[in-house]
This record gives structure tokens, sequence and C-alpha cells, in this order.
């Protein structure tokens, strides 16, 4: 297992490098300069401001001097946001996407979980079809399609009871958090669903149904128990879903996260804060698919046993 770990993290580290290298080519490739904007500045000052950020130099020697930076953990200065490190905006913008994002993956695991057994157990009855029906809805409907409508319900009429945007209290994220999580219960609702439909088919529970086994007791302590191991699978990629989604939802909603500081520097294009907010989700989506592929082998022994003989 330690050797899967080590190998898991050596593949990991070359990601990060392929993303960094990639992002820093494609930045330089699209058209358009950081300070070539809708109003022209003086060609003097502009060249002022790109021996500033290195900007006048061979793109060789940006690059060095942009992961020799990155090595000691120095992510660069901002270019629009005046006398501000990347890093400090990372630090600032975090907690409040960390906040919505995990208030957004709580909902959406608990009550996409509940959803998928309730499915499963009262298969081919109302509680199914409706399950399946706010599965595709999550599915087909971006979030923020979504967002915008639950906006207009409850923060403007028929109901005006939520504020519409700002980030000041628990009631400023419970449209934010129902409109980035309901994509990811919708997954997590349809995986359950289809997992506890074939784990109710499994010769282990027809025995212990023969046995005379109380159903609850079949249910709880055997049928959801083997039936969430696939669903540990797809955690990773369901972070990753949620993380993004942010980009879109603090935008909406007017979140001061490091959504809205994304999609603003690629407006501005502000090569040095696209660059961190790229590397710093890149090690966050990356980070937790490593934790849960290293928890899945602990979870279930049989995956754990494959690991060790590779």
């Amino acid at each position: 297992m330690t050797r899967y770990i080590l190998k898991r993290l050596g593949y990991s580290l070359i990601t990060l490098w392929v993303i960094v290298t990639l992002t820093f080519i494609l930045m330089h490739l699209l058209p358009g300069k950081p300070f070539t904007g809708a109003k022209p500045i003086p060609p003097a000052i502009e060249e002022n401001l790109n021996r500033r950020y290195g900007l006048d130099q061979p793109l060789h020697v940006q690059y060095a001097k942009y992961v020799g930076n990155l090595l000691k953990g120095d992510l660069g200065m901002s270019m629009f946001q005046q006398n501000r490190s990347v890093n400090s905006i990372i630090a600032d913008g975090f907690p409040v996407s960390a906040s919505l994002g995990i208030r957004a993956l709580i909902f959406a695991l608990t009550a996409g979980l509940l959803l998928g057994i309730v499915a499963s157990i009262n298969h081919g009855k109302t509680w199914d079809y409706f399950t399946m029906f706010v599965a595709v809805l999550g599915v087909s409907v971006p979030s923020f399609i979504i967002g915008g409508i639950i906006q207009y319900i409850f923060g403007v009429k028929p109901f005006r009871i939520l504020p519409v945007a700002g980030w000041n209290g628990f009631k400023y994220t419970i449209m934010p958090s129902f409109a980035l999580g309901l994509g990811t219960l919708a997954v997590m609702a349809r995986m359950m669903r289809a997992s506890m439909l074939d784990v109710l088919n499994q010769d282990y529970i027809k025995t212990a149904k023969a046995k005379g086994l109380p159903r609850k007791t079949i249910i709880w302590r055997h049928a959801i128990r083997n039936a969430i191991l696939p669903v540990v699978t797809i955690l990773g990629p369901l972070v990753a879903s949620i993380t993004t989604g942010t980009f879109v939802v603090e935008n909406i909603f007017g979140i001061p996260g490091l959504g809205k500081h994304f999609v603003n520097s690629v407006n501005q294009n502000d090569y040095t804060l696209i660059m961190g907010l790229t590397l710093f989700y890149a090690i966050l989506l990356i980070g937790m698919n490593f934790i849960v592929d290293i928890a899945y082998g602990f979870i279930d022994p049989r995956i754990r046993l494959v690991r060790e003989k590779e």
C-alpha cells in the first residue's frame, strides 16, 4: 500500500507540473495582453508595466522565474488588484468558497444518499419516480439557471424571504448552496439508487430475508453498508464539480470567493492571478481525488489487497 501511495503522489506532482506548464503557454497564446484593454494607455506606461511584471522578457525566462518563485511558495503579484499578492487574495477568498462548497456538499450528500436509498426501497413507486425526476432536473439544468430561478422566486417574488445576493450570514448561503449542490445531489441519488438496487438483488440479501431478519436490519446493516462503497469512488469528481461550479454561482450571488476572483482575472487578463488560482484549484482537486482513492483502499479490503500486489 505504501508503494501505491508513493506512486500516486508522484503522478500527482507530474500532473501539477503539466497543468502549470500548459496554463502558462495558453495564457501567452490567447489574444490580447494584460494592459491592452478597452481603455488604451500611453505606450511609455504600458512599457513600464510590462517591465515591472517581467512581460518584456522571453517566454522561457518568464517561465523559469515563475517556476522558481513557485517552488518558494510565491505566486506573484496581481496585475490589476493594486499592491495585492495572489497568496493574499487566495487567503481571503478561499474561506468563503470553502464555506459555500462544504455547505453545498453536505446538502448534496445528505439529500442525495437519502433520496437514492428511499427510491431503491420503493422501486417503481412514487418516491422512485420523484427521485428520478429530481436527478434528471439536477443533471440537465445548469447551476446558473437554477440560481436565477430561485433568486426570482425566493428573493424577488412571490415569496421574497431570502436575500438575492451578498455574503453576510446563514440566510445568504441557502440559495447558492442549493444551486451549487443540486447537480451533485442528482448524481449521488442516481448512483446510490443503482447501487442499492444491485445490492438488494444479491444472494446474501435473499439469504438474510429467508432467515427472517427484520427489513430495517437488512437495509441498514447489510444493504447500505455495501451499496455505499461504489459511491465513495465518485466523491473526488463530485468535489471537483462543486469546486468548479463556484465560478458561476459566486458571480450570480455576488459572493466574494475565489470563483468571483477567477472570473474577474480572466476578463482582465490578469496572468499571475489566473495562474495562481488555476494551480490552487488543481492542488485542491488532485488532493481530494488522492485522499478519496487512498480512503477507498482502507474501506474496501479487496481493493487494498489488489494494490499491495501491484
